[in-house]
């Protein structure tokens, strides 16, 4: 029963297939042709088996497209391992960072009137007044550590100032002690005491590569034959570098140190990118004499704010 029946079904599936009275071997090209159609037919309109009349093999088709997408994974991997690669490549370019301390801020106000030096030395607290500043007294603040010179047309210049802010905020304070001194003065009436004009002057920043400069060979390139730079090492150590668009002045030492000073903090950080990768061309390893000195400097430093903070006789609460 069961031979009979997939002789049965066979039979129909060839008759179905095939038109009455034609051989097998007569049958095969027609078959072909129709397996092909519907194949393309099915693939879609992309994949037409069709050219001008002419039947085009599908598998040709398939294994140019096999080889176009081998030829085109290594492009893409390299591709990728650039990416990957690149901010290494960029961080060895651009050499190690290295940290831009602001250490002062240089700024004036007015209080838009003449002031009495004698009186307000006699009145307000935190001012000294000494000799040898002429026509100025010295008025100095804890919190932010702020030190203002104060002169008799009215004009403050506050210095010591760690930030923009700190600067303006010690400004206020200055202007605020003033005008309470002044708040009992009989000229009070006639020309009050105010706060105008104020801006920053000047602004000091540092910074310490890690490594130290071969001085004299970065003097020969930037400080000779009209370069903006200027090295005497018998009156000052160091290459004096100015730019004069950004109205910057830059002192590069041996050591690797490296001082910027320039009307604003934008003007300080731009003057020190553009001469960074300079001073790395001529970077060299530090010494261990280099290293000791270095670390002597430090403690001259910490000593040295230690005895501002707490003079001799003070106690510790």
């Amino acid at each position: 029963m069961d031979d009979s029946r997939v002789t049965c079904v066979e039979a129909e599936s060839s008759v179905a297939l095939s038109p009455e009275g034609m051989t097998f071997e007569e049958l095969k090209p027609s078959t072909l042709k129709s397996l092909e159609s519907y194949i393309s037919s099915a693939a879609g309109p992309s994949s037409s088996s069709h050219v001008n009349g002419e039947s085009v093999n599908i598998k040709e088709e398939a294994n140019t497209q096999m080889l176009q997408q081998q030829q085109d994974i290594p492009v893409k991997t390299e591709e990728v391992q650039q990416q990957q690669q690149s901010p290494a490549a960029e961080d060895q370019l651009r050499g190690p960072t290295v940290d831009i301390l602001i250490r002062n801020v240089c700024s004036k106000f007015s209080v838009g009137r003449k002031l009495d030096l004698q009186f307000l030395a006699t009145h307000c607290q935190n001012i000294e007044y000494r000799k040898k500043l002429k026509g100025v007294v010295l008025m100095q603040l804890r919190r932010p550590p702020t030190s203002a010179f104060i002169t008799a047309s009215g004009d403050v210049r506050c210095v010591k100032s760690t930030s923009v802010f700190e600067a303006r905020v010690a400004a206020r304070r200055i202007a605020r002690c003033i005008q309470n001194v002044y708040s009992d003065h009989p000229t009070t009436l006639k020309s009050p005491v105010k706060f105008k004009n104020y801006r920053v002057v000047n602004v000091l920043a540092t910074t310490s590569l890690p490594m130290a400069i071969r001085l004299n060979a970065f003097a020969q390139k930037y400080a000779t034959n009209g370069e903006p730079g200027v090295y005497e090492p018998e009156v000052y150590p160091g290459v004096t570098y100015k730019l004069q668009d950004l109205k910057a002045t830059l002192n590069i030492f041996r050591t690797g140190r490296i001082t910027a000073t320039a009307p604003n903090v934008e003007n300080v950080l731009s003057a020190i990118e553009q001469v960074y990768p300079k001073v790395l061309e001529y970077g060299r390893p530090r010494t261990e004499r280099e290293m000791v000195e270095l670390q002597l400097e430090q403690l001259r430093k910490y000593l040295k704010k230690y005895d501002e903070n707490f003079p001799e006789g003070s106690t510790l609460v």
